[in-house]
């Protein structure tokens, strides 16, 4: 029977948190999108809280076709955890989730999906965007977009998705360099955006708990700060040169 919905494998990293994060950002997804299926894909990266055991006590409840999951013994990271989990991913659709959101809109999902349906040359969606300048090869802007919906160049990982095929056919990947923290799903839309798709945003209904995880995956306020410079560095470096923002096309 024809659809206007594609299955979507989303993916969601944690490093313990359990019953104030994971829990219920796992619940409100399972609660919201009963009308549209999902694969999940559950990512521990080395929690000492139980973290692992919900997981795989989720993946015996749904079904190993429903629910892949795989433990880190130690933090790799969000980039290596999301490469990890889209090499997971069985799905034609692909979304990252981070585990500090809450779903509070039944038919989020299919929101999300329906502009990647609806135009092919569309290669990420996401609820915050972002337009970004690259100053040099140390620097880069990023500007939040000052509208509910649109065209960007960036979305945040928090609440994406992409498709599937580009990734496993190798002409984009997510950037192992990116390490634990910062713009390796920033580098992934540039990355669309090289081989010629759009990246659109849009509020499908995601609350953010923002920055509850950040601590968790860097640690100190300092460490925060370095990577986040280290981060940037790497990014202006990677992407200086190429010209493919919004803004910089319009103004050289």
């Amino acid at each position: 029977m024809k659809t206007d919905y594609q299955e979507v494998s989303i993916i969601i990293l944690a490093v313990n948190q359990l019953e104030n994060l994971t829990k219920p950002c796992i619940e409100s997804v399972l609660s919201t999108s009963r009308e549209t299926p999902a694969e999940l894909v559950l990512i521990d990266n080395g929690s000492t809280d139980g973290t692992s055991q919900y997981f795989h006590q989720l993946a015996q409840r749904l079904g190993p076709e429903w629910v892949k999951v795989h433990s880190f013994p130690q933090n790799v990271g969000i980039a290596a955890g999301r490469i990890k989990g889209v090499e997971l991913a069985t799905r034609d659709f692909i979304a990252f989730l981070d585990n500090d959101i809450i779903a509070t809109r039944p038919g989020w999902l299919s929101d999300l999906q329906k502009p990647l349906l609806k135009n092919p040359y569309l290669g990420v969606a996401g609820q915050t965007g972002y337009y970004v300048i690259v100053l040099n090869e140390r620097w880069t802007i990023f500007f939040k977009c000052p509208t509910s919906q649109g065209e960007c160049d960036v979305v945040q990982g928090y609440c994406m998705m992409f498709r599937a095929q580009p990734y496993r056919k190798g002409f984009v990947a997510l950037d192992p360099n990116y390490g634990k923290l910062w713009h390796d799903e920033s580098d992934l839309c540039m990355q669309f955006k090289q081989i010629g798709y759009s990246t659109a945003y849009m509020d499908v209904g995601i609350h953010h708990k923002v920055n509850s995880t950040i601590r968790v995956s860097c640690g100190t306020e300092d460490e925060l700060v370095r990577r986040y410079i280290e981060k940037t560095a790497y990014f202006s470096r990677k992407w200086f040169n190429y010209g493919l923002c919004k803004i910089n096309q319009h103004h050289p």
